[in-house]
């Protein structure tokens, strides 16, 4: 014999009703749960894909940066050096023609075992103040 839903008491029909709603509940909460937990996922590989970006062109920029100061660096060396170089030659060259009005009073007073480093100009330099072999004065 089947029954309708007429031969169920109020308390029968309640209760199924009650079940219903619980397994409804249930599978509802079960998708907000995976719902939730996919988008939290879904922006955690956002963020760190975000952060891998920004961490490759903050090492770009940086390895960048390097290069070109090493660069400026090495052609401001580069360019000191030659320059010093042009610089050290041409005041060698000045220098020995500065000296040269001297090297008569020098020979003179190297035979007197000792040079007056007074009589030199400033900017001529000598090798020291005192020689012991006699220079010959053919002067």
């Amino acid at each position: 014999m089947t029954l309708t839903s007429s031969q169920y008491t109020f308390e029968e029909q309640n209760e199924a009703r009650t079940d219903t709603f619980g397994i409804v509940l249930v599978v509802e909460v079960v998708v907000v749960v995976v719902v939730v937990t996919a988008a939290a996922a879904a922006v955690v590989v956002v963020v760190v894909v975000i952060v891998i970006v920004v961490v490759i062109v903050v090492v770009v920029v940086v390895v960048v940066v390097v290069v070109v100061v090493v660069v400026v660096v090495v052609v401001v060396v580069v360019v000191v050096a030659v320059v010093l170089h042009k610089s050290i030659n041409k005041n060698t060259v000045k220098l020995t023609y500065s000296c040269m009005p001297n090297i008569k009073q020098i020979i003179s007073n190297h035979n007197k075992r000792i040079i007056n480093e007074t009589s030199v100009q400033p900017n001529c330099v000598t090798a020291g103040t005192k020689h012991h072999a006699p220079f010959k004065e053919n002067v």
